[in-house]
């Protein structure tokens, strides 16, 4: 128990179809420090009276110039999912144990990569979204950043309109919303047809480039092994895998 937090639920919203922003701070007030990319783990009681914890990774970018002061989560909703729908219900205010931050999935000191391409499917894209500060200045720098989302339809499309702007401002980034069970609409060209699977194989990898790949595990293993093929360094491919436990 020594090394967990008490986070107090400060807000939650709906963010998707099926996925819920889920905001918190620490009890105390006082910072939670993060490196974009990784995760927490929240710990809950379920109705058997058995202790359950599930992890997800933080979604929101820490600030320019002060301590980050809250930890955002995306949670995807699971009929009969245990911790969603615990978190559905719980009352702004109320507190809950938490571990963390954890994990290495994020970017290093040292990161020069000619090209990122990130890579996610789901609720996977929630540490990006977390990264974009720091990718922002990537591409300020020169560096090309190439973002692939995946979902069945439009709406299902995680934090769509931020990264679309940032598409608009920023010449060296780029965002593609790939849909496998929905038309994109002909106004729409930051939207394919696809799995991102198929964009990513179009975006010609080389050796030189840093991939970052979240979300379904079955489609985390295939683009590790297609890059690795492409030619890509087993060091140049970062993996997250999200299985879901409701």
């Amino acid at each position: 128990m020594a090394n967990r937090l008490p986070l107090r639920l400060l807000d939650r919203r709906l963010l998707a179809p099926g996925v819920l922003h889920v905001s918190f701070e620490h009890r105390d007030g006082v910072p939670l420090p993060f490196k974009p990319g990784q995760f927490i783990q929240l710990f809950f009681t379920d109705t058997d009276g058995q202790e359950q914890r599930r992890s997800y990774s933080i979604a929101n970018p820490p600030p320019r110039d002060q301590p980050p002061m809250q930890w955002d989560v995306a949670v995807g909703l699971m009929p009969g999912g245990v911790a969603s729908g615990m978190l559905q219900t719980l009352p702004l205010g109320s507190t809950l144990d938490a571990g963390g931050p954890f994990g290495r999935f994020h970017l290093m000191q040292g990161d020069a990569p000619r090209r990122f391409l990130l890579v996610a499917t789901g609720t996977g894209v929630a540490p990006f979204h977390a990264m974009r500060l720091e990718l922002e200045r990537h591409c300020r720098n020169g560096t090309d950043v190439v973002l692939l989302c995946g979902a069945r339809t439009r709406d299902e499309l995680l934090y769509r309109d931020t990264f679309v702007a940032m598409a608009r401002e920023i010449p060296e980034f780029s965002y593609r919303g790939c849909l496998t069970r929905e038309a994109p609409p002909a106004d729409q060209p930051e939207l394919v047809s696809g799995r991102v699977q198929d964009t990513l194989a179009s975006l010609v990898p080389g050796r030189d480039d840093l991939a970052l790949l979240c979300g379904n595990p079955a489609m985390v293993d295939d683009c590790a092994t297609w890059l690795s093929q492409a030619g890509l360094p087993l060091r140049s491919i970062r993996r997250e895998r999200y299985i879901a436990s409701g």
